[in-house]
């Protein structure tokens, strides 16, 4: 059985959170470790993934004015992330895209 594993790069535009009462949109770069194999019917499975790291990150409030990112937007925007399948669809794709260098 092969196995592979790595981190991938995933880009994520225009992610809705909310923090209290406050509406909040983010663009971020995140690095996910991973850890793959090989299944018998010949496709990659991802097995697990977790956040190595988190890069670029943009918070716009609800008007559209940048606000600098502290620990708390940056907790709540990755909440968000984790907890979306619309997300977690984009860490997976970017996963499978790493695996094909491997």
């Amino acid at each position: 059985m092969r196995n592979a594993y790595g981190s991938a790069w995933a880009e994520f535009y225009d992610i809705e959170f909310t923090l209290g009462m406050e509406k909040y949109y983010a663009d971020a770069k995140m690095i996910f470790e991973y850890e793959a194999f090989f299944d018998e019917f010949g496709r990659w499975e991802i097995e697990d993934y977790k956040l190595d790291s988190i890069h670029e990150v943009t918070i716009y409030s609800e008007d559209g004015n940048e606000i600098k990112p502290d620990k708390e937007l940056v907790d709540a925007m990755y909440k968000e992330v984790w907890n979306s399948s619309k997300h977690n669809d984009k860490i997976e794709q970017a996963i499978m895209d790493d695996i094909e260098f491997v």
